[in-house]
């Protein structure tokens, strides 16, 4: 995307209609919807059983045990939003803090 008022977001269908309840986009919209899985679940990283809410907690604690058996925090967030259906960016982001990278 090229455009002056370029912008990604990403979240559920729910998350998007609240979102802009409140604020209108600027320009035009590109919709990308993930379709079924060969596991049935919503393409890359299914949030629909949780609707994203996975506990804090539970994430650190997964990922902290992957970082401690050698696992790069790249490798261990990808492993650990897969298994809890968390978000990659946020599994990224506390698998850096964990490490010490940021």
């Amino acid at each position: 995307m090229t455009k002056v008022h370029e912008e990604f977001w990403r979240g559920t269908l729910a998350e998007a209609a609240e979102e802009f309840t409140h604020r209108k986009p600027r320009g035009e919209i590109t919709l990308v919807v993930a379709g079924v899985g060969p596991d049935g679940g919503f393409g890359e990283g299914d949030v629909s059983a949780t609707n994203g809410a996975v506990s804090g907690d539970d994430l650190e604690a997964k990922l902290s045990e992957m970082l401690k058996s050698g696992a790069t925090p790249s490798d261990a967030a990808r492993r650990a939003a897969k298994e809890l259906g968390a978000r990659k960016k946020e599994a990224y982001a506390l698998a850096l803090r964990l490490a010490g990278k940021q």
